[in-house]
């Protein structure tokens, strides 16, 4: 069983729900049991306003056991093998969300070199993530196409050259032992 498999394994067969656009290629999704997820405000250095004034609120969010991020990953969604959406625009975005919503994950697969994921859901979904080519590809520095936070704390990371992370999610990200996944 690789590293990706274990890892998914408890997700599989449950439902997503709380599908959510974010900031660019950003969504998320939840699964198993629903928690909140409490973040008290803290003082900020920003220099944007909106930034500091956010800080000083509380944040409250509701949270599965298994939080999926994708984070720097450009994202097509397929439903029995027809696209349906993906990141490009708001409107391609919410039409994929909402048919990924309640999906049960099924399998997740991974290509060793590239980072390049696919997710497959249970009624037919496919979720295929792969790398946005940055600027600083050039130097060698990949950007995390995904992280999947667990129960236990811990986060699993991928990048866009295959190299993935598997860490306490409270260790500092600049600190992360990227190890490459085995072909």
């Amino acid at each position: 069983m690789t590293i990706v498999e274990q890892v998914f394994a408890p997700v599989y067969g449950k439902p997503c729900w709380y599908v959510r656009e974010g900031h660019g290629s950003m969504l998320t999704m939840e699964f198993g049991a629903p928690h909140l997820e409490v973040r008290e405000p803290y003082p900020s250095q920003s220099s944007s306003a909106e930034l500091r004034a956010m800080a000083r609120r509380r944040a409250v969010h509701p949270r599965g056991e298994w939080h999926l991020w994708v984070y720097l990953g450009a994202w097509h969604y397929f439903m029995h093998g027809r696209k349906v959406g993906d990141w490009f625009t708001k409107g391609r975005m919410r039409r994929a969300l909402r048919s990924i919503d309640g999906q049960a994950l099924s399998k997740v697969h991974v290509a060793p070199t590239d980072g390049r994921s696919v997710l497959e859901f249970d009624l037919g979904g496919r979720l295929e993530i792969e790398h946005i080519r940055y600027r600083n590809d050039a130097a060698g520095e990949f950007n995390e196409l995904w992280h999947l936070y667990q129960p236990d704390g811990r986060v699993f990371s991928m990048r866009g050259d295959g190299r993935y992370a598997h860490a306490p999610g409270d260790s500092n990200p600049d600190e992360a032992i990227w190890m490459q996944l085995p072909p």
